[in-house]
């Protein structure tokens, strides 16, 4: 099972979510990609279909207030 750390940054005034798996920071994408007002569909499709940007895309579980939940990081 792996090991997981979450904390909040301040990312130009807003709080991001890192989250700190296996020795791996990752970052969860769509709360940076709404916060500059990007759409999240198109976004999505573009970092998969990057041949960098998608070795490194993932999904993550997240604690929320109805459990956990998946996000991309």
């Amino acid at each position: 099972m792996s090991q997981k750390q979450f904390a909040l940054i301040d990312f130009h005034g807003d709080q991001m979510l890192t989250i700190l798996e296996d020795d791996v920071p990752r970052v969860a994408i769509k709360p940076i990609v709404d916060s500059i007002g990007i759409d999240w569909p198109t976004q999505h499709k573009k970092i998969s279909g990057d041949p960098v940007l998608s070795k490194g895309m993932g999904l993550s579980p997240i604690p929320s207030e109805r459990g956990p939940q998946e996000t991309v990081t």
